[in-house]
């Protein structure tokens, strides 16, 4: 048991450190890359975007950190009911409010040139670039819960490794495009979406591998879950 756990701890340790060097040194390429191709103007808009993604990731990320709370309790206890009631609650919650995104996203998309200072000729790149993103943070937001088994369990070594594959596919995705296209702000958006989806997929291979008993059932999220989840995850995220 003991190995186990020391394997375990060397795991996301080891995961940690390469997920966080990845993104420091992505950091320090990604931006004077991106300036070079798209040019300072067009630039400026790509911090906004990503900065909404990074905004609502904390948002879904205080919601799992507190589902995984109360979820890891249940599984020490081996209460598969509480389990699934937190788990199928956040479920339905994230649905719903990914339901409400999808408004605030159309009505962004179609208005942004009217409350940001667009550039002749460059509206519709950055309507598909802000679409994208939109997309991203609903997408993040549907999926967020598939991975909250990891945290439970402590398998925050899968987490990690996913969180790499991200990184990479996004940032892959563009240089891509860039190599065989004309470089353009809407293939930013489509590194967003493309990241998005890696989670999700991801995600899901999380959930089936590590809580294959963990289904969802609707008749298992209620209320009194949701306002219990929503009480912690309102001090996370504070």
């Amino acid at each position: 048991m003991t190995n186990s756990k020391d394997r375990i701890f060397a795991a996301n340790l080891a995961s940690n450190v390469a997920n966080f060097s990845l993104n420091i040194l992505i950091g320090f390429w990604y931006t004077p890359y991106l300036i070079g191709h798209l040019g300072i103007s067009d630039f400026g808009f790509i911090p906004l975007s990503m900065t909404m993604v990074s905004y609502m990731s904390i948002f879904t990320l205080s919601i799992n950190s507190s589902v995984s709370r109360f979820m890891t309790v249940a599984v020490i206890r081996n209460d598969a009911n509480e389990a699934s009631r937190l788990f199928n609650t956040s479920v339905f919650s994230l649905l719903a409010l990914s339901s409400l995104l999808f408004v605030f996203v159309v009505w962004g998309t179609l208005w942004v040139d009217k409350f940001l200072n667009v550039p002749s000729g460059s509206e519709q790149q950055v309507r598909i670039l802000f679409a994208c993103a939109g997309v991203a943070i609903i997408v993040n937001a549907m999926f967020a819960p598939v991975s909250t088994p990891a945290f439970s369990v402590n398998r925050l070594d899968v987490l990690n490794v996913l969180s790499i594959l991200q990184t990479l596919a996004r940032a892959g995705f563009v240089v891509c495009l860039f190599t065989w296209m004309s470089p353009k702000l809407w293939q930013i958006g489509g590194g967003l979406l493309i990241s998005a989806l890696v989670s999700a997929v991801g995600g899901i291979f999380i959930w089936r591998s590590l809580a294959p008993e963990l289904l969802i059932v609707r008749q298992d999220a209620n209320w009194e879950t949701f306002r219990t989840i929503t009480r912690t995850s309102g001090w996370m995220f504070l």
